[in-house]
């Protein structure tokens, strides 16, 4: 099943990866950021609830698990979104994503405390060479300068985004994936709203082809690549899952030179080798089970299709 995990949230990174092309033909047509996410968020919520409908999942959760769930949404939608969007307008967007993709280090450090997951000598090894990886695929300038305010935003993107796969395990042992996402979603797209101007909504003017992108974002670099990640953390650890993940830049990049016609450098091939080479490296504790916080083996339920 640890394999199946893997291709899950590998299959999550990759779509993420597509997030910064869409985003772009979202912009050139006139949409805003503040707009995109917050339709992106309440797109993916609504497929999400339509899609556990379907399926007959039981939306109905106890309630000492809302405190969770709405942590989760605030924090990992509402927050992360917002956070990040704040970062890429105060530093270069390399900056940026070197910064976003401090989670992986965060996740193996509050999985080790929180979660009781392992971190031996091989995944600290994969933490560093994804890490290397980013860096390099990223390829930031060392010459810009670098705001503390942005520095401060980045790191916080950073945190939130890693708290993703934290909820996610905690919410994972009770609570059906279908249910989490739905929840996840639409905790965060509420967030995102009362962020939003509501003036700027009633002023919307967009193309069909920009409401196309922002439906394509909403659809699939969101829901559908959250369903996955969120189906791929009942398979393998968190801090796993969380270095697999860092091939999204490794995509973003290859797509921006296939698509866009973006430069790719010597260094950026060297790390996009290393992102992968992590990948594999991470499997460590996968393939035998992950552990809780008492020791034992987490209860492995079926998973649902994510699509």
């Amino acid at each position: 099943m640890a394999a199946r995990g893997t291709a899950y949230v590998l299959a999550a990174a990759s779509l993420w990866g597509t997030l910064g092309i869409v985003a772009r033909l979202a912009y050139a047509g006139g949409a805003t950021p503040g707009e995109v996410v917050f339709f992106r968020a309440a797109i993916a919520f609504g497929l999400a609830w339509a899609a556990a409908w379907r399926q007959g999942v039981s939306l109905a959760v106890p309630r000492r698990r809302w405190p969770l769930l709405v942590a989760y949404g605030t924090i990992s939608v509402g927050l992360f979104y917002l956070s990040y969007f704040w970062a890429v307008r105060l530093l270069p967007v390399a900056v940026a994503a070197v910064l976003l993709y401090t989670a992986p280090v965060l996740v193996a450090v509050l999985a080790r405390l929180l979660l009781g997951e392992p971190l031996g000598p091989r995944r600290v090894l994969a933490l560093a060479v994804a890490v290397a990886g980013v860096v390099l695929v990223s390829a930031p300038d060392p010459a810009a300068g670098v705001p503390w305010v942005g520095l401060a935003v980045g790191l916080l993107a950073g945190l939130t985004y890693a708290l993703y796969s934290i909820f996610g395990k905690l919410a994972l042992r009770d609570l059906d994936p279908a249910a989490v996402v739905v929840y996840t979603l639409g905790v965060g797209a509420l967030v995102l709203l009362v962020a939003l101007p509501p003036s700027r909504l009633l002023r919307l003017e967009w193309t069909p082809a920009v409401w196309g992108w922002v439906v394509l974002l909403g659809a699939g670099p969101t829901f559908l690549a959250y369903r996955l990640y969120t189906a791929g953390l009942q398979w393998i650890p968190a801090s796993t899952a969380a270095i697999v993940a860092t091939v999204e830049p490794v995509v973003a990049a290859l797509l921006g030179w296939l698509v866009l016609g973006e430069a790719l450098t010597g260094g950026q091939g060297v790390g996009a080798l290393l992102v992968l080479l992590a990948s594999v490296l991470a499997q460590e504790g996968a393939v035998r089970g992950v552990r809780g916080p008492d020791g034992g083996k987490e209860a492995r339920r079926p998973c649902p299709s994510a699509g």
